[in-house]
């Protein structure tokens, strides 16, 4: 909210432009965000055992800033277009919790209702949650048969995603790929698997420029919170108070006499060269 005054007051000024402003705090933003998400991964991946792989790392690293700028982004827009602090905070939070509960990881996508799977396609959550899974589980070391009792369900076979079933391909009875029944309970989409994986660091991406560029610069231009138009109620006491202040600053700064601005002016001709003037002349 302090960064919007100031950019206000400088771009009436005519120092810089809206979209100046918001592209220099998205350059500012960007490499520490960069390092930040860097050593999230760097704590996260380890940590919970994922493939010790270099690219597969470097594409969990790539995901997790695209995540972390867009959603950055998104918030810097909500704060320009707000005119409280409270309504931002508001905004915010609630737009990240439907964000977090349409990523298909609590609620899996056929379970969400048909009227609200749209917000399933534009929560970048959904995007990150199944590039991550394609990016680990398709792995070698998942390239294998689930073995039996290696997931939870009756008898060690696998509860999928939509129905149940083996994957497609599977042959009734054949057990499936730990691949496919860990990926089929959480309805992750990947055929073609490349297009599903990569397409995320576009979107993700895509959204940061949207969110912390164009749709803030459209916000600081067109949403400006800092001028009051029209007529304001003012209290009595207010009223009284400037009143009561104009009345001592015109006690302590007495404007000179008529007396004493004809002297000065007398003694400003002889000065100069010239007759001296009269009081009636001045």
């Amino acid at each position: 909210m302090a960064g919007r005054a100031t950019a206000y007051k400088l771009s009436r000024a005519g120092l810089f432009d809206e979209f100046m402003y918001v592209t220099s705090v998205w350059l500012v933003h960007a490499p520490l965000a960069i390092l930040n998400s860097l050593v999230l991964s760097l704590c996260v991946y380890f940590m919970v055992d994922f493939t010790p792989v270099a690219s597969r790392f470097f594409f969990f690293w790539l995901i997790v800033a695209g995540v972390e700028l867009a959603m950055s982004g998104w918030f810097r827009f909500v704060t320009y277009a707000s005119p409280k602090q409270e309504l931002a905070q508001t905004l915010a939070g609630s737009s990240t919790g439907v964000f977090l509960l349409m990523a298909g990881f609590l609620v899996t996508r056929t379970n969400i209702p048909v009227f609200m799977r749209w917000l399933y396609y534009i929560s970048p959550f959904s995007w990150a949650v199944r590039s991550l899974a394609l990016n680990e589980f398709f792995a070698d070391r998942y390239d294998v048969p689930l073995e039996a009792g290696g997931m939870e369900g009756d008898g060690g076979n696998v509860t999928m995603g939509g129905g149940g079933g083996p994957p497609a391909g599977m042959m009734e009875g054949s057990p499936p790929l730990k691949r496919d029944a860990f990926l089929d309970v959480f309805e992750i989409q990947r055929d073609p698997k490349d297009a599903w994986q990569w397409s995320t660091v576009g979107v993700l991406y895509g959204y940061w420029i949207l969110f912390a560029i164009v749709l803030s610069g459209l916000a600081v231009t067109y949403c400006k919170y800092d001028s009051r138009p029209g007529t304001q109620r003012v209290h009595d006491e207010e009223v009284k108070e400037q009143m009561a202040k104009q009345r001592t600053m015109s006690r302590r700064s007495p404007s000179p006499g008529p007396g004493k601005m004809n002297k000065g002016a007398i003694r400003m001709s002889e000065e100069e060269g010239g007759p001296a003037a009269t009081p009636s002349q001045v």
